[in-house]
C-alpha cells in the first residue's frame, strides 16, 4: 500500500453494496472514511477466500482513480462475519465481467455521486396536529334511534289508494 491516507488503515465495519459498475462500502462508525467506492475497472487480483478457521472474505487491490482524493493503490479485505461472502463474491465477479463487456471503451463508467449536505442546523419541524393532516375525521351524525314500524302495519290507517292496490293484488292472486 503506497500513498494511502490514514483514514484507509485499520478495520472498518459497515455495509457493502454491489452496483452494475462498482462496489460501495458505507461505514457504520463516525470516522474519517465514511464511504469508499471501488469501480470494477480499478479492481485487480480479486479472490474469494474460505479459511478453515474464521469467516469467509474477499480480498484484492484497488488503484486510485484520477481526482479521487488519493494516489497509488490499496489492498482490501471484505470479511463477511454473518455469511454471504461466497454469494456476494460470485455475483460481484459476474457483474464485473458483464460491465467490462458492455463498456468496451465506448463510454466510461458514470462518476460517483456525493449527496449534498443539508443546510446547517436544518431540521424539518414536527407535523401539524390540528387535524390538517387528513387523519382526523369528524364524528358521525347522531344515532337516529330504532327504525319506524312498517307502513302495512294494522295500527296504520289505510288510504283509499292503498285499499284499491291491495284489492287488485288479492284479485290477481
Amino acid at each position: 500500500m503506497r500513498n494511502v491516507p490514514e483514514a484507509f488503515k485499520g478495520a472498518k465495519k459497515g455495509t457493502v453494496y454491489l452496483t452494475s459498475y462498482r462496489v460501495i462500502f458505507l461505514s457504520k462508525e463516525k470516522d474519517a472514511m465514511q464511504s469508499f467506492m471501488m469501480p470494477f475497472y480499478l479492481m485487480k487480483d480479486c479472490e474469494i477466500k474460505q479459511p478453515v478457521f474464521g469467516a469467509n472474505y474477499i480480498k484484492g487491490t484497488v488503484k486510485a482513480e484520477a481526482g479521487g482524493g488519493w494516489e497509488g493503490s490499496a489492498s482490501y479485505k471484505l470479511t463477511f462475519m454473518a455469511g454471504g461472502a461466497i454469494e456476494f463474491g460470485q455475483r460481484m465477479l459476474q457483474v464485473a465481467s458483464q460491465a467490462c463487456r458492455v463498456t468496451s471503451g465506448m463510454y466510461p463508467c458514470p462518476p460517483g455521486y456525493a449527496y449534498p449536505l443539508p443546510p446547517p442546523e436544518f431540521y424539518p419541524g414536527p407535523p401539524m396536529m390540528d387535524g390538517a393532516m387528513g387523519y382526523v375525521q369528524p364524528p358521525p351524525p347522531p344515532y337516529p334511534g330504532p327504525m319506524e314500524p312498517a307502513v302495512s302495519s294494522p295500527d296504520v290507517p289505510s288510504t283509499p289508494a292503498a285499499e284499491a292496490k291491495a284489492a287488485e293484488a288479492a284479485a290477481s292472486a
